[in-house]
């Protein structure tokens, strides 16, 4: 046999690659089919005025940080005058669905200490929940926003001539620091009232000769050394609120339901004011939430040797 006639073998090694793309083709097909079908969990039924652009699949249900659950669906309801999104709910979760459970969207809006949920600009809107009491339920109606009081504090109403920039949710201020909420207001022919509350804590501060002016926007003085111009705090400016302070001289303790009038303008004097009313110490957040001193530095790291050392 000459040299010609030798069989000449091909590897196989080159083509192997023409294996690989209908193993591809069925992960791909595979994923697809996993993505699109409806997450684990129990059906709950929460429905909306305006569902700011949840897309089903993609939104989450998230409780304390932790996700819990999917937006599973996003329809009309029967009616077509609200927007119903059926969610699939964690196991874990589902003895916190009640009857006063409440649902909300969570998007960017400012609050007092800056611009809240932010992250949403990255994520997308999700819906989270604040557990309530009662008997179990799966159909709920979501708020607009999230619940404007998380306390309990004494209720009071502020009348005024026109509403100005305040809004619900707004904070009430006492010397520039958040005591207490807007929680309603209602329209009268001559004015305008609005109903607040301060928070238990803050209580003490809130008398009969205390005084209020509308907290937002800018304030200009002319005389006759120029003109000077003072601004409310930014959040303030942008947000608006109410701000109050107390006489040097405090008369008795404001009574629940007890009206006061709202000013437009506050005077300088008012600024100077020190009641010296004594409340419990108070640590304030950098999410604006307080708690007295000694519950939080107990949850302070090594504070428990710290205090063995003492």
């Amino acid at each position: 046999m000459t040299s010609n006639n030798k069989v000449k073998v091909k590897s196989g090694r080159k083509y192997y690659w023409f294996w690989l793309l209908p193993l591809g083709a069925v992960v791909l097909v595979a994923g697809l089919v996993w993505w699109s079908m409806p997450p684990s969990g129990k059906a709950v039924f929460v429905s909306f005025d305006d569902v700011a652009g949840l897309k089903a699949q993609r939104a989450n249900v998230m409780y304390k940080g932790v996700e819990v659950g999917k937006v599973a669906a996003v329809r009309l309801d029967e009616s077509n005058s609200k927007a119903m999104l059926e969610l699939q709910v964690h196991e874990q979760v589902m003895n916190l669905m009640v009857e006063s459970t409440e649902f909300w969207i969570v998007q960017p809006q400012i609050g007092s200490m800056g611009v809240e949920g932010i992250q949403t600009l990255v994520s997308g809107p999700y819906i989270t929940f604040k557990p309530g009491e009662g008997q179990p339920a799966r159909v709920f109606q979501g708020r607009n926003g999230p619940p404007v009081l998380e306390q309990e504090g004494l209720r009071f109403k502020l009348r005024s001539e026109r509403r100005y920039g305040i809004s619900v949710g707004d904070d009430l201020l006492y010397k520039q620091v958040p005591v207490g909420k807007i929680y309603a207001y209602e329209l009268n022919s001559d004015d305008v009232v609005f109903h607040a509350q301060i928070d238990r804590p803050y209580q003490p501060l809130l008398r009969d000769n205390s005084v209020f002016w509308e907290e937002s926007g800018l304030e200009f003085d002319a005389s006759l050394l120029g003109i000077s111009v003072s601004a409310a705090p930014l959040m303030s400016m942008l947000k608006g609120g109410v701000s109050f302070a107390t006489p040097d001289t405090p008369s008795k303790e404001a009574k629940p339901g007890q009206l006061f009038e709202l000013s437009a303008d506050r005077e300088d004097e008012w600024l100077q004011w020190q009641p010296g009313i004594s409340l419990p110490g108070r640590l304030v957040s950098s999410e604006g939430k307080s708690a007295e001193i000694q519950k939080a530095q107990s949850w302070m790291p090594n504070s428990s040797a710290k205090n063995k050392d003492q």
